[in-house]
């Protein structure tokens, strides 16, 4: 048997199931605008949501900090890519949010990541909606905290699980504000009680 056959196996029962993806090259796109099949579509599948990548303000400083700190840093922050831009930003966040201080990643599913492995660890307990994002899926496993996962806005569900935790460490509750697949919204005041 062909060591690579389970390759073309997998992609075989894509294709009979309609799932197979493949990349669509854009006529042409922009922040809330694509044009696809020579017809002009809105775009909800953007990370862009206010449009700011085209605002000619937004460009020009990002021209300018390419002149000033070129294009990349060529490493993390924490190993030597840490620039005096990184901590600029931070700060007018922070004072822009009447906060101490402010920390950017360089995606929201880094974000997650990244926030969820430093809060909950071996010992403590995360409580999940059961529709979050892949990324804080992801940054549950890698807490290596014990996860839970309550139906999808189930307030009565959580509250049974929360109930019934005995952990002697952090009870974590982690949910999306917006749930980018069903476009539906937390309760969030709720879930904060």
């Amino acid at each position: 048997m062909n060591k690579v056959s389970f390759i073309q196996e997998e992609l075989d029962r894509l294709d009979a199931v309609n799932q197979r993806r493949s990349l669509k090259r854009l006529a042409k796109s922009g922040p809330h605008r694509i044009e696809q099949g020579g017809r002009e579509l809105i775009n909800f599948s953007s990370n862009d949501y206010l449009g700011l990548s085209a605002h000619p303000a937004v460009k020009k400083a990002a021209q300018l900090a390419i002149e000033k700190y070129h294009a990349s840093t060529a490493s993390s922050r924490l190993v030597c890519g840490n620039v005096v831009i990184h901590e600029e930003l931070e700060s007018e966040l922070a004072s822009f949010k009447g906060r101490e201080a402010a920390l950017v990643f360089s995606s929201g599913y880094m974000t997650n990541i990244g926030i969820l492995s430093a809060l909950a660890h071996k010992g403590d307990q995360v409580f999940s909606d059961e529709l979050n994002h892949a990324s804080i899926i992801d940054g549950c496993r890698l807490s290596r905290a014990q996860t839970f996962v309550y139906r999808h806005k189930n307030l009565e569900h959580l509250e049974t699980m929360l109930r019934d935790s005995t952990t002697p460490g952090r009870r974590i509750l982690v949910s999306d504000a917006v749930f980018s697949m069903d476009g539906d919204i937390a309760d969030l005041p709720d879930l904060s009680k």
